[in-house]
């Protein structure tokens, strides 16, 4: 019973990635601007008090000034999350490794396509065939750190058998 309580959690995980990276793929081009300012203004004046004390204009310019490696960088988070859950979801089942990175990175593709494909019919959204390639790059780093993951909890637990 909690083996199936865990996968379901580890799967719904996995659709809410997909859903959040479909939600912030949908938003018109002007809407995602104003969202990525927003969080980038938000963050500067958090953590930069130097930021508090510019002027108008120069926070715009900062803040315009940084969109474009926020949006790569957002790019590659959701994707990593998203590389990260499946990878984690299909370490559930009973995959040989070999097929669970296959699946995971197949999947993680398909869907990083997908989503560009899908801006296509968003206005003033472009497809960029570099963002395919961030977000399949995002979706590696996050199989990748499954399997440290997995390497550090049996480190751990072969520790604990011998000192036991």
């Amino acid at each position: 019973m909690k083996s199936i309580l865990i996968k379901c959690i580890v799967w719904v995980s996995v659709v809410f990635c997909m859903a959040l990276i479909f939600h912030l793929s949908h938003e018109p081009a002007e809407k995602s601007n104003e969202t990525s300012a927003n969080v980038i203004s938000t963050t500067l004046k958090t953590i930069s008090p130097r930021y508090n004390r510019m002027t108008a204009d120069e926070q715009e310019s900062l803040v315009n000034t940084l969109q474009s490696s926020v949006r790569t960088f957002s790019h590659f988070s959701l994707f990593c999350m998203l590389g990260f859950t499946l990878s984690l979801a299909l370490s559930l089942h009973a995959l040989k490794t070999p097929l669970r990175i296959f699946i995971t990175l197949s999947g993680c593709l398909l869907y990083a396509v997908l989503d560009e494909f899908h801006q296509y019919f968003i206005p003033g959204r472009a497809q960029q065939i570099v963002d395919v390639l961030v977000d399949f790059t995002g979706s590696i780093t996050g199989m990748l750190l499954v399997f440290v993951l997995f390497v550090i909890i049996r480190s751990v637990s072969a520790k604990k058998k011998r000192t036991a």
